[in-house]
C-alpha cells in the first residue's frame, strides 16, 4: 500500500482476508509500526492462507500466528522440502484467536482429510498457551521447536537459520 499523501511512498503491507465468498478484506500493518488495520470484513474470516494452502494440502496443516511468520515458514520448508509451497496459515488474530478459528474451519479441516495439525507458534506465553489449546481441540497436534535464539518462524529466517526451521517443522531434526 502507498502513501495516500504522495501515492508513492511505501505505507503498509496487506494480506488477504479470505471468507466462504473468497477475498473479503485485507489485513494491514503500516511499516512504521505493529498497528493493524482493516479494509473490509477482517473478523470471522478464514486463516490467513487457507485458500492457498486448500490447494497444496495433503494430510498435514501448518499453522503460524501471524501473517510475516507463515510467509518466513513456507520458505523455510522449500528450502528443505521437495514441494514449492505448503499448506501454511496464519491464525487471524495472532495464539489468541486459536479456539474463534478453530469453529470456523474444523469441518473443513475434516472434509480435507487432514490429519496432523503443526503448530509452529511463537516461543512466548501466547504461543504456549496457543499449543495447549490446540492439543485441546485435535488428537495428533504437533508442537515445533524455534531454532536457537529464535522466538518464531520470521526470526528464524532474519537471523539466517532459516533451513535449520525447515528441518525442525518437518520433523528432521
Amino acid at each position: 500500500m502507498l502513501s495516500v499523501y504522495d501515492g508513492k511512498t511505501p505505507y503498509a503491507i496487506a494480506f488477504p482476508s479470505e471468507d466462504e465468498d473468497g477475498l473479503a478484506g485485507w489485513k494491514c500493518r503500516p511499516l512504521a509500526k505493529k498497528d493493524f488495520f482493516g479494509i473490509g470484513k477482517t473478523k470471522d474470516t478464514y486463516p490467513m492462507g487457507w485458500s492457498r494452502a486448500m490447494t497444496v494440502v495433503d494430510d498435514i496443516l501448518w499453522f503460524t500466528e501471524g501473517e510475516f511468520d507463515a510467509v518466513a515458514l513456507d520458505y523455510c520448508l522449500t528450502l528443505v522440502g521437495r514441494e514449492d509451497m505448503y499448506p501454511v496459515v496464519s491464525l487471524t488474530h495472532g495464539g489468541g484467536s486459536l479456539e474463534k478459528n478453530w469453529e470456523k474451519i474444523k469441518g473443513l479441516v475434516i472434509s480435507q482429510g487432514i490429519r496432523v495439525l503443526v503448530f509452529v507458534v511463537d516461543d512466548d506465553d501466547v504461543g504456549h498457551e496457543c499449543e495447549r489449546v490446540a492439543k485441546t481441540l485435535w488428537d495428533n497436534v504437533v508442537i515445533i521447536k524455534k531454532p536457537r535464539h529464535c522466538k518464531d518462524a520470521n526470526d528464524a529466517v532474519k537471523l539466517g537459520y532459516a533451513e535449520d526451521m525447515g528441518r525442525l517443522a518437518m520433523g528432521l531434526i
